[in-house]
Order: C-alpha cells, then sequence, then structure tokens
C-alpha cells in the first residue's frame, strides 16, 4: 500500500534512466551530493542531474554513478538507532577499497 512504513525503504532501478527513485513517492529520486571529503545522497525531484545516474553491473553486483563508475553505493556495517528501527549509511565509495558484502546489491525486474 503506497504511504505503508513498510515500503517507505524501497527503490526501484530504472536501467533506461539509471535513475533509483522512491517506491512510494512519485517523481523523488536518489542522488548523490559530493563535497570535498564528504558523500552523501539526498532523495531529490527527479531529474536530468548527473548524479542522479546509476549503472547496475550484474556480474559484481555494485551501483556505480555514472559519472565516475570507480565509485559505488556501499552500505556501512554500522547500525544506528533510528527510533524502532535500525538504520545503515549510505556511502558513495571507491569500488575497489570495499569489501564485496558491503557493495552488492540485488536488482529485481518487477
Amino acid at each position: 500500500m503506497a504511504g505503508s512504513r513498510d515500503n517507505d525503504t524501497r527503490f526501484m532501478y530504472n536501467p533506461e534512466t539509471g535513475q533509483i527513485a522512491s517506491y512510494v513517492f512519485d517523481g523523488i529520486c536518489m542522488q548523490a551530493l559530493i563535497a570535498q571529503e564528504r558523500t552523501e545522497f539526498a532523495l531529490l525531484e527527479c531529474s536530468d542531474h548527473p548524479r542522479q545516474k546509476f549503472v547496475y553491473d550484474s556480474a559484481d553486483q555494485t551501483l556505480r554513478l555514472d559519472e565516475d563508475q570507480t565509485r559505488c553505493i556501499t552500505v556501512e556495517s554500522e547500525t544506528a538507532r533510528a527510533g524502532p528501527w535500525v538504520k545503515r549509511q549510505l556511502p558513495l565509495e571507491t569500488c575497489d577499497e570495499v569489501d564485496a558484502s558491503l557493495k552488492q546489491w540485488t536488482v529485481v525486474a518487477e
């Protein structure tokens, strides 16, 4: 059900556009915000911005930033409390420097 708490962390990858979009919030995509020594992700209105474009490599199961495919979306091993749930940060890291278990994603075709 749209708006359900069960879906608020679900995303859809579109291989044609390279965008990772929110499952619940129409027109909202993941965008890398890159500053010196720091990278974060934001959920912003979907656009043609190059930092909203990612490439899924099915061979190694990574999601790589299209404009710099040496960098991929990873997940930190440490969790933090987020109310009754837990969360983990999703840094954009140099793929070759991260353990495979922290950079592999399963993309399911609908």
